[in-house]
């Protein structure tokens, strides 16, 4: 049987840690929102689900860029494109059993436009599509914690429409670079006008 963790778990697991930072805030702060939160604490308890994954893999917190790319065997020649910032840092880095660098995971609180995520969509396709074709870079993922108050009802079908218009963008700027799948959790309403929700999305360089 295969040890290696399939992506369908990481995922899954992102949207539980940020899930479990949400309720957890709520219960220190009597009633506060993750979105009052430092962005921080979503990195921490993303982290610490993941490293309760019973599989052969590892993960690193703030890891150089440029060391990531380079041990995962994707500088290649020239410069690196501006937009992948090679002296910045990467929230969560998880890393083969084997050593080497297998996805970059970007955290982010309190999205409510595209501008929010538009640089790590940016940074995140370009990491992965540079020297695609032997990195060990898998994929990559930007997960964020979205909250909104909507004036009219039915927030859960207005936090839907806000979603898909990320995802459309998102694949706009990721076109010729990556592909991009969304997924998120249970939108949740409080107050008939009050909406929070975990997203997810995924990109996977396209080999060409």
């Amino acid at each position: 049987m295969s040890n290696i963790l399939p992506i369908k778990i990481i995922t899954k697991t992102i949207l539980e840690g940020i899930k479990k930072a949400e309720y957890d805030y709520q219960e220190w702060s009597d009633g506060e929102w993750l979105w009052r939160a430092p962005e921080y604490l979503l990195t921490v308890y993303v982290a610490k689900q993941l490293a309760k994954l019973k599989y052969n893999k590892f993960i690193t917190l703030e890891n150089s860029t440029k060391d990531a790319m380079e041990i995962a065997d994707a500088l290649g020649n020239g410069s690196l494109n501006s937009k992948i910032r090679k002296n910045g840092r990467v929230d969560i880095l998880l890393w083969w059993a084997k050593g080497d660098p297998r996805a970059v995971i970007e955290l982010k609180n309190s999205v409510y436009g595209y501008k929010k995520i538009e640089k790590d969509v940016h940074r995140v396709c370009h990491m992965l599509k540079k020297e695609s074709k032997k990195s060990t870079l898998q994929f990559g993922v930007i997960s964020f914690y979205m909250s909104r108050y909507y004036e009219i009802e039915n927030p859960k079908k207005m936090m839907k429409i806000q979603i898909e218009k990320l995802l459309k963008r998102a694949k706009e700027d990721a076109d010729q670079l990556c592909t991009v799948k969304l997924e998120y959790s249970d939108i949740i309403v409080k107050d008939k006008q009050n909406s929070w929700c975990c997203v997810n999305l995924i990109f996977k360089p396209i080999k060409n």
